[in-house]
């Protein structure tokens, strides 16, 4: 029924096939010649670009989960079909394209319009909080669940039951919020310019949330100074302040949204849990975290940026399971 699924986040793009699974993933950037509009890579080849010369400039494609840059976007996943897809026939593929839980109709059609731009023959929008927890719920009793999916442009909270969303929000604020601000310590602290790339690397090798996590990591910048290249080392305990600050904003509507549950609702959640997703849960204490302060079991897996990609592939390689999902989300 449908041989595609893609992904495309505020980090990164993924695109899924049937049985081969994950196909592409690339991050979510075009690199564009400085003072002009012309792009000059997307992808991977836009990282190498902007991290070898400076006669590039980064051009992101999402904020706050909405498209910024719809002709460049579609110049970026055009170029990635490409890689995936033979020449000239687009139009025997059809396509479930992820989406933000909570779009207007504008919005839905505006992603409709960049899924057919593909020159595919049919387009189902489907949320990627379903799809995470088809993820969450494989070989595995069927619960409500909140799936909390913590992206880097954005963070949405959907409590799920059976495919089917039952309510669910976004917050407009994910880990590209800690990359600037990683990159401002950086400068205050030890007089060292950073690139927004190397702050959101620096992000990935310090990341933890307990207190007594000491990490070491190096960067390599321009002295503010003297405009030289130096090597700074940097510690895990310069960011934790920021850390906690961040996901203390992303669990705090959580916190009053459970206070306004019944009874019967926190009674499921017992069982089901919050299964935490996206690249921003790959924080060592996540799980603490959460659990201490809404006292629910919590769920962290393995790649938890890879859950909704997983889904994809399991809805892609079962006729029931995909009917439900479509079903359920009209």
């Amino acid at each position: 029924m449908f041989n595609l699924v893609i992904d495309v986040g505020g980090y990164k793009t993924s695109i899924c096939k049937p049985s081969l699974g994950v196909v592409l993933e690339e991050p979510t950037i075009i690199a564009a010649i400085n003072n002009s509009k012309d792009v000059a890579g997307v992808g991977s080849k836009a990282v190498k670009l902007l991290s070898s010369s400076t006669d590039y400039k980064p051009v992101f494609l999402i904020e706050k989960g909405a498209i910024i840059h719809r002709k460049m976007l579609s110049e970026m996943l055009q170029g990635f079909f490409q890689k995936i897809i033979q020449k000239n026939i687009f139009k025997k593929h059809s396509l479930i394209f992820c989406t933000p839980t909570c779009l207007d109709s504008h919005e839905k059609t505006e992603i409709q319009n960049l899924a057919y731009s593909l020159n595919v023959s049919k387009v189902k929008l489907i949320p990627t909080s379903v799809l995470a927890y088809v993820d969450a719920c494989f070989n595995a009793p069927v619960n409500t669940k909140i799936i909390l999916d913590i992206g880097g442009d954005t963070t949405e909270m959907s409590l799920v039951y059976d495919t089917k969303i039952l309510t669910g929000y976004t917050i407009g604020m994910g880990g590209n919020v800690l990359d600037e601000a990683i990159k401002k310590i950086i400068l205050e602290k030890y007089n060292l310019n950073i690139s927004i790339l190397q702050a959101e690397q620096l992000k990935r090798e310090v990341a933890t949330l307990l207190p007594n996590d000491f990490i070491t990591a190096s960067v390599i910048g321009l002295d503010a100074t003297s405009h030289e290249a130096k090597e700074t080392e940097v510690f895990s305990q310069d960011f934790k302040e920021l850390f906690d600050e961040f996901f203390e904003q992303i669990i705090q509507p959580l916190i009053t949204f459970k206070k306004a549950l019944s009874t019967d609702l926190i009674t499921e959640l017992k069982k089901g849990g919050i299964y935490v997703c996206g690249g921003m849960a790959n924080f060592t204490g996540l799980e603490r975290f959460i659990i201490a302060r809404l006292q629910l079991p919590v769920v962290v897996p393995p790649f938890p940026e890879n859950s909704v990609m997983r889904g994809a592939e399991i809805v892609l390689n079962s006729n029931k399971i995909l009917e439900k999902v479509l079903n359920n989300n009209l």
